[in-house]
């Protein structure tokens, strides 16, 4: 039974937590995330690229066990 308590204690402080978190409409936080992806996509590989001198994952060269 104890367990029971314990557990809807700790269920009732996380709820009591996220009722104190600071609620941000989410038009604001759509032109922040649209801004800051932005300012990051000159230097986004997935969106620039790798320089192939600096790939790690790149062949180098014919493997030499063939």
């Amino acid at each position: 039974m104890s367990s029971v308590v314990n557990q809807h204690k700790m269920i009732t402080e996380g709820l009591r937590i996220e009722a104190q978190a600071e609620r941000v409409k989410t038009s604001k936080t759509v032109h922040e995330l649209v801004a800051y992806v932005i300012r990051g996509m000159s230097q986004d590989p997935l969106i620039v690229g790798i320089d192939k001198k600096s790939n790690p994952f790149i062949e180098q060269g014919k493997c030499s066990v063939l």
